[in-house]
């Protein structure tokens, strides 16, 4: 059986981070958060005891050296998002961010630029907009669901799902990775 664990190191450990929390918790190990940085103490020691996370940093530039996870989730403040995204893009990361993923049509510029060809090392970047699409606990659409649908394509180098029913079929596509079959 061929098991497909992607890792996430977790920018943010406020309530935005724990729903991502929640929705890796729910893939049943598709995916595996293995870091977070947040620069309230207290907030990261406690985030960090509740979903198990093994690496906890103060500040992103030190996680980036350290680690070397698949995927960087931003669950940070949004006016962060911009520098946070950039940098992350150009250590090569795969980036998504909770909505809104910018303030402003010059920060997303900013963003698709850092992305570019020729750009950075190769960072890929999408938005999340979870709650907007299904039931949270729906197994194949929820938000468990889309984020390891998310993920999955960022790191494949395939554009993110967009719909319910392409969500369902990255989803269903993942399983049957997951179960040794790659049809």
């Amino acid at each position: 059986m061929t098991t497909l664990v992607l890792e996430v190191a977790v920018v943010g450990a406020g309530g935005t981070a724990a729903a991502h929390a929640r929705g890796v918790a729910a893939t049943r190990g598709v995916l595996r958060i293995v870091a977070a940085v947040d620069p309230v103490p207290s907030r990261l020691r406690a985030f960090g005891e509740r979903w198990a996370v093994p690496n906890l940093y103060y500040d992103l530039p030190t996680l980036l050296e350290a680690e070397c996870s698949d995927l960087v989730a931003l669950c940070s403040p949004p006016a962060l998002h911009r520098e946070q995204a950039v940098a992350c893009i150009a250590r090569g990361r795969a980036v998504l961010s909770h909505h809104p993923t910018a303030l402003s049509l010059a920060d997303l510029d900013a963003i698709a630029a850092a992305t570019g060809p020729g750009r950075g090392a190769g960072g890929v970047f999408a938005g999340a907009f979870p709650e907007r699409f299904a039931p949270a606990d729906d197994p194949r659409t929820g938000l468990a669901a889309q984020l390891t649908a998310v993920h999955a394509a960022l790191l494949a180098g395939e554009p993110p799902p967009v719909t319910l029913a392409d969500t369902r079929s990255t989803v269903e596509r993942l399983a049957g990775i997951r179960s040794g079959s790659r049809g």
